[in-house]
């Protein structure tokens, strides 16, 4: 047994792998995962409208904690092209004639592409489209409960929002 402990001391490469090497990677993982919330997600805007409602929900969507609008694109293959390059994680594509279908009482549509080869990256993206659309419908169900002058303040944001939700997001417990 002592030359065991003889041989075992007298090797660097046992005493690194045995206590130095686990403290490291210890360190190294924590490091990783210490974040724990994805935030700021470059994300591209193709706005083939171009009008003020258009930018309002451009804005919605550089204002959620976990989007940032990289760059305004003039067309879709642009904004492919830096999809597959990894310049951005996803690009939504505003419509032309957006504002009039929307006034008009249409339901024009937006449409979100992100890469889905990422699962928690593709799913925060989901997520945080998600929740901006929603809230774009509400203001937008609420201006037009105000336009009517049939309802206040509080009887328009019920009407657009019946349910209220609160989501947060939690790091590991």
């Amino acid at each position: 047994m002592k030359s065991f402990w003889r041989s075992y001391y007298s090797n660097p490469w046992l005493i690194a792998v045995t206590f130095a090497l686990p403290l490291v990677l210890s360190l190294v993982i924590w490091w990783i995962f210490s974040s724990s919330v994805v935030r700021e997600l470059p994300l591209d805007v193709v706005d083939l409208d171009q009008s003020s409602l258009s930018r309002m929900i451009i804005r919605d969507y550089d204002a959620t904690p976990t989007l940032s609008v990289r760059t305004i694109q003039p067309n879709v293959t642009i904004a492919n092209r830096a999809l597959k390059e990894g310049d951005n994680y996803g690009y939504i594509v505003i419509p032309h004639d957006f504002e009039r279908n929307v006034m008009l009482g249409k339901s024009p549509q937006i449409s979100g592409f992100y890469n889905g080869q990422f699962i928690l990256i593709a799913k925060q993206i989901n997520s945080a489209l998600m929740q901006t659309d929603m809230t774009i419908q509400a203001k937008l169900a609420t201006i037009k409960a105000l336009s009517t002058k049939q309802s206040t303040w509080t009887q328009a944001i019920n009407s657009a929002v019946p349910i209220k939700v609160q989501v947060t997001a939690l790091f590991n417990i």
